[in-house]
């Protein structure tokens, strides 16, 4: 009787795992879909801060126009000062994550979209804006208390312009911007992107729940990156830097049909013919296409970009040499405007 019932056990065991996972790909399901609305809301939102008149044309998705701009001197200066603004949060007690450097970043892209420096204009000329843009993303993000401890801080320490300068620069940064200071960044973009494809991965091959996961922790690490080497544009903006980031995971963990890409090689190849089961290719470039609301044409050049991108700044990393320093030495860094 005891091994009947141990038998009767271990036949149900599959029912429950199996109406886990289909519970678990309904709950995905549903997740997609609400990224799916969102997606659209965003689109619009991106849109209305990177695209002025001049730029929504007709061709303004095709792949020819989409074309990516690297960081030059200005934007790493920029760069360095909001980390140096999240540093300096997180020492005096408040919990922040990437968000300040990423949205802070995302808003002085967008402003050099919309009112480029004059020739000859050096980095420590939009010092003042830069930090208008910080403390706006920061107003933001934290709360009336939080923030007036924060420019507190600022001012003991040197760090903020004075008061009527640092007005003049906010205002002039957000008629530039037409007072738009909210649009998703490229982290969002990556993440809705993947929310909208997991299910459709689990019902393709649900033991790949592990290579998805690494997939997801690398594209973290990759992305931090690449938004540090290369700005969003109206011509390059966060949802095509995001699309071509994802694509570029996926197919080289050969989650995605990368046989439109330029080749790596014959294991790319060979990795794009295998069959769902046998831990090949379970997206294809139009799923891709359909999940970010563009054509197949346009996942293929942002993919390549990206991926020629990445591949360059490897080659010059690996090339360049670390100069010795003596013991005991600081190598001064970047740190931003001061005033």
């Amino acid at each position: 009787m005891a091994h009947g019932a141990h038998s009767a056990i271990e036949e149900t065991q599959p029912d429950i795992q199996l109406q886990r996972l289909k519970e678990q790909l309904e709950q995905l399901e549903e997740t997609a879909e609400d990224f799916q609305e969102a997606m659209k809301v965003w689109a619009r939102q991106e849109a209305l801060l990177f695209r002025s008149k001049k730029t929504r044309s007709a061709d303004s998705d095709t792949p020819k126009s989409l074309i990516m701009k690297p960081s030059d001197h200005t934007r790493k200066f920029a760069m360095a000062w909001y980390t140096n603004l999240q540093l300096m949060l997180t020492s005096v007690g408040m919990v922040v994550d990437e968000t300040i450097v990423s949205e802070s970043l995302l808003l002085f892209d967008a402003w050099m979209c919309r009112s480029p420096p004059a020739a000859g204009t050096t980095p420590q000329d939009l010092g003042i804006p830069i930090v208008a843009i910080g403390l706006a993303v920061c107003k933001m993000r934290l709360s009336h208390l939080q923030y007036g401890y924060l420019i507190t801080t600022m001012n003991a320490g040197g760090m903020a312009p004075p008061a009527k300068l640092l007005a003049k620069a906010a205002l002039k940064v957000h008629r530039a911007l037409d007072w738009n200071l909210v649009s998703p960044t490229v982290t969002n973009w990556c993440n809705a992107i993947f929310k909208r494809i997991a299910p459709l991965i689990f019902r393709a091959n649900p033991g790949a729940a592990a290579k998805y996961q690494m997939v997801l922790y690398q594209t973290v690490i990759v992305r931090n990156r690449f938004t540090q080497i290369q700005c969003v544009t109206a011509e390059f903006p966060p949802k095509f830097m995001a699309l071509g980031i994802c694509s570029t995971m996926l197919a080289s963990h050969g989650m995605l049909d990368a046989s439109q890409l330029p080749s790596n090689g014959d294991s790319q190849a060979a990795s794009s013919e295998r069959s769902p089961s046998d831990g090949g290719p379970v997206i294809s470039m139009q799923v891709m296409a359909e999940v970010a609301d563009t054509t197949v044409d346009v996942v293929v050049h942002v993919a390549s970009l990206v991926q020629q991108s990445l591949a360059a700044c490897l080659t010059g990393c690996s090339q360049q040499s670390p100069e010795p320093e003596p013991v005991g030495s600081a190598r001064p860094q970047n740190s931003g405007p001061s005033f």
